[in-house]
């Protein structure tokens, strides 16, 4: 649904109506419009990122999921709109501020024995520093090479893109285990959708 104002045309303002935030074409429809050159309707920023190689663990130790991440969005049909995020050993950095949705898959496996907790964490800094545990789904293995994808989701507030960063640690209670990467398919992986400004 648009309203399309002829060019030329002229308005009797009355009220509290701004007749400068009128101009002449087709006004954005919210969820997809066309647009004008004052507003972006619409998800303006999304990137996924995966694992192109598994990566083993320890017991007992909180371990940084450095994996080999690679940015899917330039993979096979995935697709990604506007600005990418960056990746250094581990850590996410956004490319603008504002308020993101992150979606994300790490996929465990190859648990060397039974009965054994596992939990992914996602940790958030907002001072490019100290992290703060946010989202941490836990399984337990049953048998000996079982595997489990671990899911979550989390809205984040970028304030600052030199301090807000995230990561993901991979903690497996009393025997190693590994997390499990892939070049051609997202086994873990993330997806940053950015819903709008802080």
């Amino acid at each position: 649904d648009t309203i399309t104002v002829p060019s030329g045309a002229t308005f009797a303002v009355s009220g509290t109506m701004n007749a400068s935030s009128i101009t002449a074409g087709t006004l954005a429809v919210a969820r997809g419009g066309t647009g004008t050159t004052s507003y972006s309707p619409g998800v303006t920023m999304l990137d996924q990122w995966a694992c192109s190689a598994n990566q083993d663990f320890s017991a007992d130790t909180a371990t940084l999921i450095t994996g080999s991440w690679f940015d899917y969005g330039t993979t096979d049909s995935g697709g990604n709109i506007g600005s990418a995020m960056t990746e250094s050993s581990g850590i996410f950095t956004f490319p603008s501020t504002g308020v993101y949705a992150i979606d994300w898959v790490i996929q465990i496996q190859g648990a060397a024995g039974t009965n054994d907790a596992v939990i992914v964490y996602m940790y958030v800094t907002t001072n490019d520093s100290t992290y703060t545990d946010v989202n941490d789904p836990g399984g337990f293995f049953g048998d000996a090479g079982d595997r489990f994808p671990f899911t979550g989701h989390f809205a984040l507030d970028v304030t600052d893109t030199s301090n807000v960063k995230i990561k993901f640690n991979a903690y497996s209670e009393t025997v190693g285990a590994q997390i499990a990467g892939d070049g051609n398919r997202m086994r873990t992986g993330v997806t940053f959708t950015r819903l709008g400004d802080t």
